[in-house]
């Protein structure tokens, strides 16, 4: 027992006498800086004075200074002074004062706007931390207006140290690709696609592309698809649609009832891709049994009709309307009043900007109202149905004559797709001037009366 007590005191002795001949850090002295405190720096030291020299933890202190993000170059190290003790030195080289932040490879991005979200400014002192926070600020700057950039250096300029260099690398597209079209031409599609070759990547323009393509019909919905590769080469994306053709074009003949329940044979034929041009075409053909003529229209479309994809649309009709479900005056049969519209449309609309686009057109109309055919004579006496040239009932409304009408339209369509929309809106303004001769009489000798 009094053997082991014995040999615990001596270790006691012995860690004591350790700790007297240790070596102790005395002083520490910190050079280089100017506008960074030196009781910053040592605030991040493990090494105090009065505490033992340990390599190892000056080691570690050089990597806290750096950390500080303020020095282009730190230096720690121990100078051994008399009985054993040391002296520890840090020289540290700030970085300048920053006097201008010099901005490169922006091609879509003002240079002000970037200038604007980077966090460090002018007269502040560089900070290797502000990289990071630079970087992200810059990347979600181009975010916000669909494009993608990354920065590649935000450093102080070797031989012009209060010159920031801040350089930029923006996503630019590649190549362009549609694969799968076996009938619309590929000028049509290059006129659909507006994102381009070279041009900064914009995921906004690319999403418009593609809603656009989708919003044709001419193309199966379920088969377009995107691809993009971002590794051919550093800094750009090619971009493939991939898609499957749609059948575009409808014939339909066959009965219907019309508005007064009368059968009607009808015949329509339609194509809106004819020969993969992207043009439309329309035959709408409706003949009852109760008579009053047939109606009739031709339509035409072109959404390319100049290079700057303007629309152009066409309609030459002659059409039988029956306006009314109540009866008029004496007349008990509401079946005998009928309305007739024959006349031509003509009409441009064009994309000024992004989702908004401004139309123009025309219409010149010649209406024909009342009992049709006309069985009555000047002297309300019955005459034969067949003559074109009688006179109109007088019991029944007549409002004929020519309508001339201009319509001037502003449209913003911010729906992510035309047919089926899930989300956005769609706003239209038009504004309808016209100019209407209309007569309480028609039928007067010499006019003939369609149908």
């Amino acid at each position: 027992m009094k053997t082991r007590l014995l040999g615990v005191i001596a270790l006691v002795l012995a860690a004591v006498a350790a700790q007297a001949q240790a070596s102790i850090i005395k002083e520490i002295v910190v050079r280089g800086n100017q506008r960074v405190l030196s009781d910053v720096i040592q605030s991040v030291m493990r090494t105090k004075v009065g505490q033992p020299y340990i390599q190892e933890n000056l080691d570690k202190d050089q990597q806290s200074i750096e950390d500080l993000g303020y020095f282009s170059a730190v230096s720690v190290r121990a100078t051994p002074l008399d009985a054993g003790n040391y002296s520890v030195t840090v020289d540290v080289a700030e970085f300048p004062e920053v006097k201008e932040i010099r901005v490169t490879g922006n091609a879509s991005v003002k240079t002000e706007d970037i200038l604007a979200v980077v966090p460090l400014k002018p007269g502040q002192v560089y900070n290797l931390k502000t990289q990071k926070a630079t970087s992200d600020a810059v990347r979600e700057l181009y975010s916000k207006k669909g494009l993608y950039a990354q920065v590649e250096e935000f450093r102080p300029l070797e031989g012009s140290l209060g010159t920031i260099s801040l350089t930029i690398l923006e996503l630019k597209v590649g190549k362009v690709a549609v694969q799968g079209n076996t009938h619309t031409k590929d000028w049509v599609l290059k006129r659909l696609i507006k994102t381009r070759s070279g041009e900064p990547f914009n995921g906004n323009r690319w999403t418009d592309d593609l809603r656009r393509l989708y919003n044709t019909g001419w193309f199966e919905p379920g088969s377009l698809k995107s691809v993009e590769d971002t590794e051919s080469e550093l800094g750009k994306i090619d971009l493939t649609v991939q898609l499957k053709e749609a059948r575009t074009g409808t014939f339909n003949i066959g009965l219907q009832l019309d508005p007064q329940s009368s059968l009607a044979g009808v015949i329509k034929l339609n194509e809106s891709n004819l020969a993969g041009t992207g043009k439309g075409v329309g035959l709408d053909f409706t003949q009852t049994t109760r008579g009053g003529g047939a109606s009739v229209s031709l339509d035409y479309t072109n959404p390319f009709y100049d290079n700057k994809d303007t629309a152009l649309n066409l309609s030459v009709y002659s059409r039988q309307i029956y306006r009314f479900s109540s009866t008029f005056g004496s007349s008990t049969n509401q079946n005998d009043y009928r309305e007739r519209r024959s006349g031509i449309s003509l009409g441009f609309n064009r994309l000024v900007k992004e989702r908004f686009s401004l139309g123009v057109s025309g219409r010149l109309e010649n209406v024909l109202t009342g009992k049709i055919p006309r069985t009555t004579n000047d002297n309300g006496t019955p005459n034969d149905p067949s003559d074109d040239f009688l006179e109109p009932d007088p019991r029944y409304i007549q409002q004929d004559g020519d309508i001339a009408v201009l319509s001037f339209g502003a449209t913003l369509n911010r729906r992510d797709l035309d047919v089926d929309a899930s989300r956005g809106d769609y706003t239209r303004f038009d504004v309808e001037p016209g100019y209407a001769h209309i007569t309480k009489a028609s039928g007067a000798p010499g006019q003939n009366i369609l149908g």
